[in-house]
C-alpha cells in the first residue's frame, strides 16, 4: 500500500484522515471526518494490491453494507484512494474491544449472558442472509461506549456467504483464530454454516465467564487438536456456581457435532437475554428486553454417560512443510476427498480408520477388539506402511489416554501425538516413550535426539523383556516345557509327525515360554530346522497369509498359482525333514486366516512319517473358533494357568529390591498370576506416575472388559466409585433407570464371570469386586466429568441412607483408591 500520511489528509472532497486507529491482516483504519455528516468516520483502507485481496476486501465491503443492524457496525460509503486503493467508511466507535475488556477481568454470568444475547442478535441477521462470520472472537466484539450492553460485532473480513458458487477457503484450509474454530472449521471441511459462528461465541463465552480459554494449547495444532476431537471444557464442573439454565445453554453452543447445537441464533439471543434480565439487571431500562419465552426443558436428572475413558493407540498424518515455509498441500490442495479415500483404501487390509483431525491432518485409529499391545502393533505397522508409499508425509504415533468422541478418539493421547507431529520429519514414524516400549521386542526402533523413531517390524520371536535395563526372570513353566520335550522326542524318535497348541491369555507369557524352549533346542546337540511365523490381525483375499513370514524362510513366493504355491511348500518341508527333525512354530493362531490352518492340517498328514513338529499358541478365542483343530492329529494341549504365588514372588525378587513387603504385597495382590502384569506393575513403581495403574495393565484389564458389552462395563464404572463394596440401590442412584438389561440380570452374570461377588453381609443387595486391579482400572475409565458427577451422586446416596462415606469417598483420589498403607508404600518408593 503506497503511503498514506497519519497528519490531515483529504481522501476525495468528503473525507479528512485523522490518525491511523489500527492494523490487521487485511487493512489499515484510520480515524477521519466526514464533511457530510459532520461526524467521525473510520476508513479501512486496503493494505495489498494482489487480486485475491481486493476480491476480499470489495467482498468485506459489499456485505457489510448489505448487513443492517445496531450490533454490527454500521457501513456508510465506499470509495478507491488516489493511489488506486480499495477503502471503505463505517461509523467510528468509541470504547474497548471485549478482549481489552477481559484483560481486567471476567465477566459475571449477567453480562456474560447480555453480551452473548447482543452478539447473537447480529448473527441472526447475517446468518438470515446467508452470511457465516467465521471469526468470532473477544477482539472481533467491540464495547461501544465501554458497555458491553452496546456490544458491536465487527471485522467481517473472511465472512462469508454459504451459498457462493466460488469459495475463498477450499476445503481442506481453515480460517478464524484456532482457539474459537468449530470442529468442523479445524478439520478443514467446506460445507460450512451458521453453527460454527454460534460455536465460536460459546468459546468466547467461556472465556468471559472463567478467564480462561475453552481451549489452550502450547502449539496451535494442539488447540485445534483438542477442538476438532471433542475434547471440550467440563462446563458442569468450571462453572459449578453459575445458573444451571446458562451453563445448559453454553455446552449446547460447545457441542462437538454441529446437529447437537443450536441453529436459530435469534431463539438463542432471547433465552440468554431471559436469562441475563432474570440474573442481575444492568441499572436502568434495559434495551435487551425482549418477551417472555418458555424455558429450555429441563434434561432428565444427572447419570453416568456412556463415555469411557480407554488406553489406546493413534497415529497422525499431515503435509509437510517447504523449506521457505510455504505449505505444501497433500494432494487436491489440503486432503481432498480422493486422497483421503485412497489412504482409506491402502489402510483397510489393517482394519484401520482414517478421519481428518485437523486442517491438513489426519488421525488413524486401529480396531478397539485387539487388545492393547495388538493395537499399538497395527498402528506401527500402518505407519510404516504409510511411510512406504507416502514418504513426504509426516507421522506420528502416541499410546495413552482418551475418549472417543464421535468415534474420534480426544484426550491426553491425542494431544501426545499432535506434539510429536510438530517435531516429525518426513519419511519416519515418530513414537512416544510409551509405544517406543510396547513395541521394543517386536520391532527396530532408533532412539535418536531424544525422539523414537520407528525404521521396521523384526521377524522371529522377540527377545526377552527388559526392565531397567535387567532381562526378567522366567520360571513357572516347567510342566509346559517338560511337556514340550517330550511330544518332540516323540516325533522325532518314531519319525512321525506331532502338534502341541499351546492356549492363554494375554499376558500369561506364552511367547516367553516359546522363545526359552526354542533356545534351548538350539543349545542341544541335534539339528533342528525352526521355522517361525505369525499371525498378524491383516486381512486379505490371499490364502495363507499367516504363513508368509514361514513361506519366506523357505524361500516361496506367493505370486502366481496359489495352489501350486502350497503345494511347492509341502514338497520343500517333506524334503526338508528328510534332512533333518523340523520345528514350525505359529503365534497368534487365534488371529490366522482359516486356510493357513487347513495348511498345517494337510502338512501333518502328508507328513505324517517325517519328524514334523508343529506348535501353535493362541488366546482362548481359537478354541471358541475352531474347537477341533487339528484334532485328527491328536495333539498335546496346553492351557497355561495363572503364575503361582511362590513364582510370582521369585519374579519380583528380580525386579525389586528386598525388604518392602507392603508394596510387594500391593503389586502381587494385582498382578493375577500374570507375569506381564507384574512386571509391568513393577516397572510402573519404579518411575513416578500419577497414575496407580500403569496403562499396559489397564489396557490388558480393558480388553477383557470390552467382552462384557457396554452396559456391563457402564455398570462396573459406577461400582467403582463406591470403592470394593456397592449396593444395587446405589448404582440405581448413579445409573437411573437407564440400563436395556435389569441391574440384577447383570450383576448375576458378572457374579457367574468371576467378576463380582456377594459382600461379607451376604446379602442380594451387597456386592463386591473380586479383584482389586479391575475395580481400579474401571474407575480410571470414568471421564473426569463422570468421575466428579459420580462421586457426587454416592455421597448424596450414602448421605440419604445413613451410610459413613468410604475412604474413597471421603479422600477424593482423583484416578484410584488406596488404602493408607498402599498409599505410604507407594509414595515413599516413588518420592524417596
Amino acid at each position: 500500500m503506497s503511503p498514506i500520511p497519519t497528519k490531515t489528509t483529504h481522501l476525495g472532497e468528503r473525507y479528512e484522515l485523522k490518525s491511523q486507529a489500527g492494523t490487521g491482516g487485511m487493512g489499515t483504519v484510520f480515524q477521519a471526518y466526514d464533511r457530510q455528516t459532520r461526524q467521525t468516520v473510520a476508513i479501512k483502507v486496503l493494505h495489498g494490491k494482489g487480486e485475491s485481496d481486493a476480491a476480499r476486501f470489495e467482498r468485506e465491503a459489499a456485505l457489510l453494507a448489505e448487513l443492517k443492524h445496531s450490533a454490527i457496525v454500521r457501513f456508510i460509503d465506499h470509495g478507491t484512494t488516489s493511489h488506486g486503493e480499495p477503502f471503505y467508511v463505517m461509523e467510528w466507535l468509541e470504547g474497548e474491544t471485549l478482549d481489552e475488556r477481559l484483560a481486567r477481568g471476567r465477566l459475571s454470568p449477567s453480562l456474560a449472558a447480555r453480551m452473548a444475547s447482543r452478539v447473537l442478535e447480529a448473527l441472526a441477521t447475517a446468518h438470515n442472509l446467508g452470511v457465516i462470520h467465521r471469526d468470532i472472537k473477544p477482539s472481533n466484539i467491540f464495547l461501544s461506549g465501554f458497555r458491553v450492553s452496546d456490544a458491536k460485532l465487527i471485522d467481517f473480513g473472511v465472512a462469508r456467504r454459504t451459498d457462493d458458487a466460488f469459495r475463498l477457503t477450499k476445503r481442506g484450509n481453515t480460517v478464524g483464530t484456532p482457539m474459537y474454530n468449530a470442529p468442523e472449521q479445524a478439520r478443514g471441511m467446506g460445507d460450512l454454516d451458521g453453527r460454527v459462528d454460534i460455536f465460536a461465541l460459546g468459546c468466547v463465552m467461556y472465556e468471559a465467564l472463567t478467564g480462561e480459554p475453552a481451549f489452550a494449547g502450547d502449539t496451535a495444532a494442539q488447540v485445534m487438536t483438542r477442538i476438532a476431537s471433542g475434547q471440550g471444557p467440563n462446563i458442569d464442573l468450571k462453572l459449578q456456581q453459575v445458573d444451571p439454565e446458562l451453563r445448559r445453554l453454553l455446552s449446547s453452543m460447545l457441542a462437538n457435532r454441529r446437529e447437537d447445537r443450536p441453529a436459530d441464533a435469534l431463539t438463542l439471543a432471547r433465552r440468554m437475554a431471559v436469562i441475563a434480565e432474570r440474573l442481575a439487571p444492568l441499572e436502568g431500562p434495559s434495551p435487551l428486553a425482549l418477551p417472555q419465552i418458555p424455558q429450555l426443558r429441563r434434561l432428565p436428572r444427572d447419570v453416568l454417560s456412556h463415555n469411557e475413558e480407554r488406553v489406546m493407540s493413534v497415529l497422525l498424518v499431515a503435509r509437510t512443510q517447504r523449506p521457505s515455509g510455504q505449505t505444501r498441500d497433500l494432494p487436491g490442495h489440503g486432503v481432498s476427498e480422493d486422497f483421503l479415500a485412497k489412504l482409506a483404501a491402502t489402510l483397510e487390509p489393517f482394519g484401520g480408520r482414517i478421519d481428518r483431525l485437523l486442517e491438513r491432518s489426519l488421525i488413524v485409529t486401529a480396531p478397539t477388539l485387539l487388545s492393547l499391545t495388538e493395537q499399538v502393533e497395527q498402528i506401527a505397522r500402518m505407519g510404516l506402511h504409510l511411510a512406504a508409499h507416502h514418504p513426504d508425509l509426516r507421522r506420528s504415533m502416541a499410546t495413552g489416554r482418551g475418549v472417543l468422541l464421535a468415534r474420534l478418539p480426544a484426550g491426553e493421547v491425542v494431544e501426545q501425538a499432535a506434539i510429536l507431529l510438530d517435531k516429525a520429519a518426513p519419511g519416519g514414524v515418530v513414537t512416544d516413550d510409551t509405544s517406543a516400549r510396547l513395541l521394543s521386542q517386536r520391532f527396530a526402533i532408533l532412539h535418536e535426539r531424544a525422539q523414537h523413531l520407528l525404521l521396521r517390524e523384526r521377524d522371529g520371536l522377540p527377545a526377552p523383556r527388559r526392565i531397567l535395563g535387567e532381562i526378567t526372570r522366567f520360571c513357572g513353566r516347567d510342566r509346559e516345557l517338560a511337556a514340550l520335550d517330550t511330544a518332540l522326542a516323540t516325533s522325532v524318535s518314531e519319525d512321525a509327525s506331532g502338534a502341541a497348541i499351546l492356549v492363554g491369555s494375554a499376558g500369561l507369557g506364552k511367547t516367553r515360554l516359546l522363545a526359552e524352549w526354542l533356545r534351548k533346542l538350539q543349545g542341544r546337540p541335534e539339528d533342528f530346522l525352526i521355522l517361525q511365523g505369525r499371525a498378524l490381525p491383516i486381512s486379505s483375499v490371499a490364502p495363507y497369509r499367516a504363513l508368509s513370514g514361514i513361506f519366506d524362510q523357505a524361500r516361496l513366493s506367493f505370486d502366481g498359482d496359489v495352489t501350486a504355491a502350497a503345494g511347492a511348500f509341502v514338497s520343500w518341508l517333506e524334503h526338508a525333514c528328510g534332512t533333518r527333525p523340523t520345528v514350525l512354530v505359529l503365534e497368534d493362531a487365534h488371529l490366522a486366516d482359516t486356510s493357513s490352518l487347513q495348511l498345517l492340517d494337510r502338512l501333518l498328514t502328508q507328513l505324517a512319517q517325517s519328524p514334523l513338529f508343529v506348535v501353535i499358541s493362541a488366546r482362548p478365542e481359537l478354541d471358541d473358533r475352531i474347537p477341533d483343530l487339528l484334532e485328527g492329529h491328536g495333539p498335546l494341549r496346553l492351557r497355561l494357568p495363572p503364575l503361582a504365588q511362590r513364582h510370582l514372588e521369585f519374579a519380583l525378587r528380580g525386579l525389586l529390591p528386598a525388604g518392602q513387603s507392603t508394596l510387594d504385597a500391593w503389586i502381587l495382590e494385582r498382578s493375577r498370576g500374570n507375569p506381564y502384569c507384574l512386571e509391568e506393575l513393577a516397572r510402573h513403581a519404579l518411575v513416578p506416575s500419577r497414575t496407580v495403574v500403569p496403562d499396559s495393565v489397564a489396557g490388558l484389564v480393558q480388553s477383557e472388559l470390552d467382552l462384557l458389552g457396554a452396559d456391563a462395563k457402564r455398570l462396573l464404572r459406577a461400582a467403582s466409585v463406591f470403592g470394593t463394596t456397592f449396593s444395587t440401590a446405589g448404582l440405581t442412584a448413579l445409573l437411573g433407570e437407564t440400563t436395556e438389561t435389569p441391574l440384577g440380570e447383570m450383576l448375576a452374570a458378572l457374579a457367574a464371570g468371576g467378576l463380582l461377588h456377594t459382600g461379607r453381609e451376604n446379602t442380594d443387595d451387597n456386592w463386591q469386586f473380586c479383584e482389586t486391579v479391575v475395580r481400579e482400572v474401571c474407575f480410571g475409565s470414568l471421564t473426569a466429568s463422570d468421575r466428579n458427577l459420580g462421586r457426587r451422586l454416592a455421597r448424596a446416596f450414602l448421605d440419604a441412607a445413613g451410610c459413613p462415606l468410604p475412604a474413597c469417598l471421603a479422600l477424593g483420589q482423583s484416578r484410584v483408591d488406596l488404602t493408607p498403607s498402599e498409599l505410604t508404600a507407594v509414595s515413599a518408593l516413588m518420592h524417596p
